[in-house]
């Protein structure tokens, strides 16, 4: 969404980093994987929301054609209010607990707009559904989970299935079927390596887009742990080190395309924030997640306001206060000469 408001070298490394050749390819995959990716079949559920927050101050400014591409493109919903009033907190709140099915509503709890806040732009995700072969309960037991800082006994679930399996240099992969027609993938690393490497290395990546051929088909006797994760954090500094950093410069973001500003005013990217969880247990898995991208102001112009004349051209009256709104002078103007 926010490569609807770039224009510029603030686009291009917008593009870049989800490596897009342009505007229109990107947008196609976007709605392409939406239409994938939206389920709802009985308890299955996999939504993808979008939404877009404008500041009632500047409707007079913002590109009409672009509210309605990210209306049309990525289905977003517009709200317009007064950004860092209580009702527009509350109701960016509602939208995120909605959109996520409640499954972060502290985290939610946290997200506010500012009164300097000249648009938002909020996505997210979220996903239930079960196992094409479900653990059962009864074979459920706690068992040693070696840690990083020390061993902990932890409710382990067991089941035997038919599945695919891979083998690289550094972990091995097994996929688990989603009855949602989703799957769900788990890399071990080998004894001899460890999380750090496998993430360092390219492979990982590559294997999740290998063909089925290129995958084993295995009977597996699967150990797998339930869990709950969740986390919270600013992605800005994650952005710059990727090639994103016009968008976060006051003098340089090029964001046009979103509002016509006073050419004093400068629009720019000042914070995008991460949430999500994910939850496994024996009969599926369940997580949710939002990223939230909000602009701000750098000046922000003044509301418009009636024109009026106001001129002494007769006798009048003057005062003046002190800091505390102590009358330090007052007189009348009779006459001028």
């Amino acid at each position: 969404m926010l490569t609807a408001g770039a224009a510029g070298r603030t686009l291009e490394q917008i593009l870049a980093l989800v490596n897009a050749k342009d505007e229109k390819s990107l947008r196609k995959a976007a709605k392409l994987a939406s239409e994938a990716n939206t389920v709802a079949e009985g308890k299955d559920v996999c939504t993808l929301a979008n939404s877009v927050w404008l500041n009632s101050d500047l409707l007079e400014f913002y590109n009409k054609k672009t509210i309605k591409t990210l209306q049309k493109t990525y289905k977003a919903d517009v709200f317009i209010g007064e950004m860092g009033s209580p009702e527009l907190t509350a109701a960016v709140q509602k939208w995120l607990n909605e959109a996520t099915g409640g499954k972060l509503q502290n985290e939610v709890s946290g997200v506010k707009f500012t009164k300097g806040t000249a648009l938002a732009l909020c996505s997210a995700i979220h996903l239930k559904a079960n196992w094409e072969s479900e653990f059962s309960e009864a074979q459920t037991c706690k068992r040693d989970f070696h840690g990083e800082l020390k061993t902990a006994k932890v409710d382990t679930m067991f089941q035997q299935l038919r599945t695919r399996f891979y083998s690289s240099k550094t972990f091995k992969a097994l996929v688990m079927e989603l009855s949602c027609g989703a799957s769900a993938c788990f890399f071990l690393p080998h004894k001899t390596s460890s999380v750090d490497e496998v993430l360092a290395g390219d492979e990982l990546f590559e294997v999740l887009f290998k063909p089925e051929s290129s995958w084993e088909t295995v009977d597996a006797k699967v150990y797998l742990p339930k869990f709950e994760a969740r986390a919270k954090f600013d992605l800005t500094e994650v952005l710059l080190s990727l090639g994103v950093a016009d968008a976060f410069d006051k003098d340089q973001a090029n964001f046009r395309n979103f509002a016509i500003l006073p050419e004093e005013a400068k629009l720019y990217l000042g914070q995008v924030e991460h949430a999500a969880m994910f939850e496994v247990k024996e009969e599926g898995v369940e997580g949710a997640a939002y990223t939230g991208q909000i602009a701000y102001i750098g000046c922000l112009p003044p509301a418009p306001a009636r024109p009026i004349v106001f001129r002494l051209d007769r006798p009048f009256l003057y005062a003046v206060q002190g800091a505390d709104k102590a009358l330090l002078f007052a007189g009348a103007v009779r006459n001028l000469e």
